[in-house]
């Protein structure tokens, strides 16, 4: 069983530098990415390359056999630790079966417990409440099959990175690519990639696909902060602090021209708002924290927020005070209620709020 407190991404790492993988595994969770790479970990690990044709089984979503996966299970391995049968996008785990693979739910149900132990079935799922968002049995119901998994394997349910997991797995990445990169670049990129802005919800996909671009785009042995910074510059929480930073200086130009950008590269007007309004709720709470004397570690310790955004936030404020900033902050809230209320189209709210920072 899944151990708590210790991040699946830990947890697979430890089983698999141990041997302690069960027959069967659940790779699900919200972080897809990190269900991917965790799938190929265990193919890495235990099917031997020349015989993977034979070893490695693969069954994509909605090809599901009862009897052909039961054949793969049963026979044995040429060469390889281990057979490796793989059901990929398997959402039958929690409830959700196409009507071809309902009817065969309880053969694998039944059959499960049966696995030799030189074979490893490896079931990958999305997330659970994702899947079943606005059902009515989105709830702790389990599902006979996911409560034979849970005790015939191991669910490993995989989350969104805390911030020094997610450093190890950014300092491994660029490793891997013979490169290096700095503590202070590594805050940046995650600071600006908005992997942990509620409003923006990028995950591991995007982070990593913002890595390769930096990695690419760097010639040199070693990652710098202005390699991190031009690697993100179709980053919407990068260019949102660009655009205020525009506007701190009073530069409002440069402000309305990172906003159609921004627009042009297809992000959302909305979501482009909240993240506006998320930042300056941040930069309020950041100047009123300055004023009572906190120092830039206690304000990211007490707002539960990286320094470095702190340390962005700080240079916004100096050109605002807590009035004109509370200000700034209900004009976001009213350009919210402008577009909804179908005042304004999106596009002419934004300029407006812009215009009146």
């Amino acid at each position: 069983m899944e151990q708590k407190r210790k991040h699946a991404f830990n947890h697979i790492i430890q089983d698999i530098k141990t041997g302690s993988i069960a027959r069967v595994c659940l790779l699900c969770g919200t972080e897809q990415f990190l269900v991917g790479w965790a799938r190929d970990q265990l193919i890495k690990r235990y099917v031997n390359q020349a015989t993977k044709a034979m070893d490695l089984v693969v069954f994509e979503a909605g090809t599901f056999d009862i009897g052909q996966f039961k054949e793969s299970c049963d026979t044995l391995p040429m060469f390889s630790e281990r057979k490796v049968v793989v059901l990929e996008g398997f959402d039958a785990v929690w409830g959700k079966a196409d009507k071809d693979t309902a009817p065969q739910i309880d053969e694998l149900i039944e059959y499960l417990p049966n696995i030799p132990d030189e074979t490893l079935v490896i079931i990958a799922a999305g997330d659970k409440e994702e899947i079943l968002r606005g059902k009515k049995n989105n709830g702790k119901n389990v599902t006979p099959l996911f409560a034979t998994i849970q005790e015939e394997g191991t669910v490993y349910d995989f989350r969104p990175l805390g911030e020094t997991d997610l450093q190890k797995f950014i300092l491994k990445r660029v490793r891997g690519a013979g490169k290096t990169i700095s503590k202070r670049a590594i805050d940046v990129l995650i600071s600006a990639s908005g992997y942990f802005n509620k409003d923006i919800h990028d995950a591991l996909y995007n982070l990593e696909s913002d890595l390769s671009k930096i990695i690419a785009l760097t010639d040199g042995d070693e990652i710098t902060e202005r390699a991190v910074s031009d690697g993100l510059s179709d980053n919407l929480e990068n260019n949102v602090f660009k655009m205020l930073d525009s506007i701190s200086k009073n530069n409002k130009e440069t402000a309305f021209k990172l906003l159609d950008d921004i627009l042009k590269s297809g992000a959302k007007p909305m979501q482009l708002l909240a993240t506006i309004a998320g930042h300056l709720e941040l930069m309020l709470q950041v100047k009123e924290l300055q004023e009572t004397g906190a120092k830039p570690a206690e304000i990211a310790s007490q707002l539960k927020v990286h320094p470095y955004r702190v340390e962005k936030a700080s240079g916004f404020v100096r050109s605002f005070s807590v009035q004109e900033l509370r200000r700034v902050l209900k004009t976001a809230f009213e350009t919210d209620n402008r577009i909804k209320s179908g005042l304004f189209d999106e596009r002419l709210a934004l300029q407006m709020l812009i215009a009146e920072i």
